[in-house]
């Protein structure tokens, strides 16, 4: 949040019934600084009061929504308004892991049974929903990337197969069955997926945190991205639980990619493979 220095101050004076808004919400509402606005409220006992409120600065931030939804007053000043000290209605707990909001949610309800004790997704439900559907999108892209990564290992495979026809029947004639030649191309295409993910991951992890430090611009969309409620600039981050859960998935993937070729290996005649030029 930023108040330049033609915007005024963040309450500068001792004074009371001093109010900062956004200059988004002062076009909106055509006032201008040190212009006069009347806010009203409902106080302890349930009656409305209202009172004005004069100007003294103009903030500017890059969310749309909270620009147009939020100003700021004293503390003092609204307790007297209101007749309550402290004028307190909602207290926010911002936590380090999202994981914990239903832990910390239940626990809170344990201590202060009189209080109404909500999360993000029930105080803003489209916000919820909304993140929902990515995730949703998130596991479609990946399902769709998981699928063509096993046409490209069957493909490969298939090929490796058919290279080494005459190995692979030579060895069958020597002694070597079916179980061992089954296990030596499925372990050759899990070998060949992990070599490939964990490279993969590792320039990906190199990639996000160089973006992370130095921001990904996105101000040609700028406008769109501060109607959603997000900056211009954004900071990629991807926890290592997700790193986990998509080496689980490859390997998932190699597994049953390495199948058909190696059906397909098991198939050879050892007599009309030796004969291969």
């Amino acid at each position: 949040m930023t108040i330049d220095d033609s915007s005024g101050t963040y309450f500068g004076e001792e004074k009371k019934n001093q109010i900062v808004i956004s200059k988004k919400l002062s076009e909106k509402l055509k006032v201008r600084f040190h212009s006069k606005i009347i806010l009203r409220f409902q106080d302890s006992t349930g009656n409305l009061v209202e009172s004005a409120f004069k100007i003294v600065g103009l903030f500017r931030t890059f969310n749309t929504m909270f620009d147009e939804q939020v100003v700021f007053i004293k503390n003092s000043d609204l307790g007297n308004i209101l007749g309550m000290s402290p004028p307190c209605h909602e207290i926010a707990l911002i936590l380090n892991e999202g994981r914990d909001i239903d832990i910390v949610k239940t626990s809170l309800q344990a201590q202060f049974k009189g209080l109404r004790i909500q999360n993000w997704k029930e105080l803003q439900p489209d916000l919820g929903l909304m993140s929902e559907i990515m995730d949703i999108e998130m596991m479609i892209f990946l399902g769709i990337i998981l699928f063509a990564l096993a046409f490209g290992i069957i493909n490969t495979m298939l090929m490796a197969v058919l290279e080494r026809t005459k190995e692979l029947g030579m060895l069958m004639s020597i002694g070597m069955n079916r179980i061992r030649v089954f296990k030596m191309i499925m372990i050759e295409t899990v070998l060949l997926t992990v070599t490939g993910g964990v490279t993969g991951m590792i320039i990906s992890a190199v990639l996000i945190r160089i973006s992370y430090s130095e921001g990904v611009d996105l101000s040609m969309v700028g406008k769109g991205m501060e109607a959603l409620g997000y900056e211009s600039v954004v900071y990629p981050t991807i926890t290592p639980d997700y790193f986990i859960f998509l080496t689980g998935m490859i390997l998932v993937t190699g597994v049953l990619s390495s199948i058909y070729p190696a059906r397909k290996a098991l198939k050879i005649k050892p007599s009309e493979a030796i004969k291969m030029e």
